[in-house]
């Protein structure tokens, strides 16, 4: 299995980084915990968590501290980002086109989550183009998570 690259990395940190400070807080932390375990999270939760992570024991985690934890305890992106990119990404050129989405919800809708599906919707409203590159993805990614936190926040 391939191994994180320096954008992985800060892509993934970006998704929880949500008041973009390069610093993951409390709050932030307790959105990582959630996400990836799919349920809600304790302050026990959250101290055994930052007692784990936090090596500098500064209270927050570092894009380091975070980097530790992603290549050393997921060895592959835990959000499958790229995966579902690749998923709809059906000719492999490096765009999702209308009709490639089209043809995999067809084809693959019962396999596939509902929310992920409605993501990728989520995508090509916020693209008036015909195609989405990775990168475009992963921004409207990045700002759907932001989007989600500061909403569920409020």
């Amino acid at each position: 299995m391939a191994a994180y690259d320096a954008d992985d990395i800060k892509v993934l940190f970006s998704l929880f980084d949500a008041d973009q400070n390069g610093k993951l807080g409390k709050n932030e932390v307790k959105e990582l915990i959630e996400l990836v375990t799919g349920e809600r999270s304790t302050e026990d939760d959250q101290a055994k968590f930052m007692q784990f992570i936090d090596t500098n024991k500064d209270d927050v985690i570092s894009i380091d501290e975070f980097e530790v934890l992603v290549t050393k305890y997921f060895p592959m992106a835990p959000l499958g980002v790229r995966n579902l990119f690749k998923t709809f990404d059906s000719n492999g050129d490096g765009f999702v086109d209308k009709d490639e989405f089209n043809q995999v919800i067809k084809d693959k809708a019962d396999n596939l989550d509902e929310r992920k599906i409605n993501f990728f919707k989520k995508v090509f409203t916020r693209d008036d183009s015909d195609k989405v590159s990775y990168e475009q993805f992963i921004d409207s990614a990045t700002k759907h998570y932001r989007d989600y936190v500061a909403n569920r926040n409020n």
